[in-house]
């Protein structure tokens, strides 16, 4: 068994969705046993090499959808839901370690938090009254319908600095006259 564990994430999970495609992000911890393939000093294979290696068993499993590598996860897309599969492994003192896809010299783990993130995101929505994940969730639909280089984790994080130290006004009520 290769995955010990496996989770649907955003910050704003689960209930952050906009209608149009899915987007769900999987973030797979896989067992300890296999982390020395992509971790050793004398490996042939550098952590990157990871996403490459899950790619290839997705498409060897999945024939109907489309698999392909979208750092720093494999990108499984359906008629209508966007699948990003992100492969991990839990660190000792917390969160998980994914593969750094963060440019030509790029090497290593990057440290991911999904369930400290979400505990944040719930914080902020709650201290905003409530209005921050519909708000995302409108922005989510907007960016959906736009051909914009912004990717939703992106939102999500431009979001929460936006409204970190800001109140959101009631914008269903709001009259800008």
């Amino acid at each position: 068994r290769p995955a010990r564990r496996s989770r649907k994430c955003s910050a704003l999970s689960p209930s952050c969705a906009s209608s149009g495609p899915s987007d769900v992000d999987l973030f797979v911890v896989l067992a300890d046993s296999h982390r020395p393939t992509y971790d050793s000093f004398f490996s042939s294979k550098a952590p990157i090499n990871l996403l490459d290696d899950v790619r290839a068993t997705l498409g060897k499993q999945l024939t109907t959808p489309k698999v392909r590598k979208d750092s720093p996860a494999i990108r499984i897309t359906y008629e209508d839901m966007l699948v990003d599969v992100v492969p991990t492994f839990r660190r000792a003192w917390g969160g998980l370690d994914m593969p750094n896809t963060g440019g030509i010299f790029a090497s290593g783990w990057k440290i991911a938090t999904p369930e400290q993130q979400a505990q944040v995101f719930a914080d902020l929505h709650r201290a905003r009254a409530y209005r921050l994940k519909p708000l995302v969730r409108m922005a989510k639909y907007w960016l959906s319908q736009r051909s914009f280089p912004l990717r939703s984790y992106h939102l999500e994080v431009l979001a929460y600095e936006a409204f970190r130290h800001t109140d959101i006004a009631n914008y269903a009520r709001h009259d800008p006259a």
